[in-house]
């Protein structure tokens, strides 16, 4: 996936920069990922859910379920 090219890490720092006006220590970056927590995650899920999902297909559309069935399946 190249994301240790030179282009790539430059990349990543530029964006680093436009989000967070200054370059991420890696250590930060590890930390802020394991403070996640189990409820932050359900949390998240909880609101990315609660929206009616978006569909969009490519190819025969004619074989995939329809939105009101894949809505049914993501309920719990």
């Amino acid at each position: 996936m190249s994301l240790e090219s030179p282009g790539s890490r430059c990349e990543q720092l530029a964006r680093q920069i436009q989000v967070f006006g200054r370059i991420m220590p890696t250590a930060e970056t590890v930390a802020k990922i394991e403070a996640v927590t189990i409820e932050d995650v359900q949390l998240a899920a909880q609101a990315i859910f609660r929206a009616a999902p978006t569909l969009a297909t490519m190819g025969p559309a004619g074989q995939v379920p329809n939105l009101r069935k894949i809505s049914e399946m993501l309920v719990v």
